[in-house]
């Protein structure tokens, strides 16, 4: 029973909730380095809500395969795209306290620093970055004969590489964000 009417209620809710920040948002991204990043998470945060939980529901509903189990090349696409939507919005946040804590600290240099360039440019590094940690699910993965996403051999590429991954998907960024916070909230209580 969860499984039939709880994900509807949440890709229901969360796109409503995301597209009510784009229309808040659309007049302020132009202007404030903040309302672009996110603007930028709330996009992710809508992929990510479609290609996890709607398209998980949709074939439940449906009683066919999820979509990455029906061809290869797809398991490939999927990864690849899910490993980019998913692990973006850890790095966005880091962007958006880092772009804060400018803002804190130095009030005067924030407008020269924290423009929506240097956002948009931050943005596109974060996005390289990942496109670079991410392409190797391009080759590493397939469809075994069970349906299964497994890795195709045992090597570096599928031994090492997911351990690296890991560590720039998400240690890395958890643990800047948790010393972000607490340098902001310090910054926010001195000032």
């Amino acid at each position: 029973v969860l499984k039939s009417y709880i994900p509807p209620v949440l890709v229901a809710f969360g796109t409503v909730g995301n597209i009510m920040a784009i229309l808040v948002l659309r007049h302020y991204y132009k202007i404030l380095s903040i309302a672009f990043y996110l603007l930028c998470f709330t996009l992710v945060n809508t992929l990510v809500l479609y290609m996890g939980c709607g398209m998980e529901w949709i074939s439940y509903i449906t009683n066919k395969p999820f979509l990455s189990h029906t061809s290869d090349w797809l398991c490939k696409v999927c990864q690849f795209v899910s490993s980019m939507t998913i692990y973006s919005s850890n790095w966005l946040v880091v962007l958006m306290l880092i772009d804060r804590i400018i803002f804190v600290c130095w009030p005067l240099r924030a407008n020269a620093i924290c423009t929506v360039f240097t956002a948009k440019l931050f943005t596109i590094f974060i996005y390289i970055g990942l496109l670079t940690v991410s392409i190797h699910s391009l080759w590493t993965y397939e469809l075994n004969r069970y349906g299964n996403i497994d890795p195709r051999q045992r090597d570096f590429q599928t031994v090492v590489w997911p351990l690296i991954a890991a560590i720039l998907y998400t240690y890395i960024p958890l643990l800047l964000i948790f010393i972000l916070l607490i340098l902001l909230s310090i910054a926010i209580q001195s000032f």
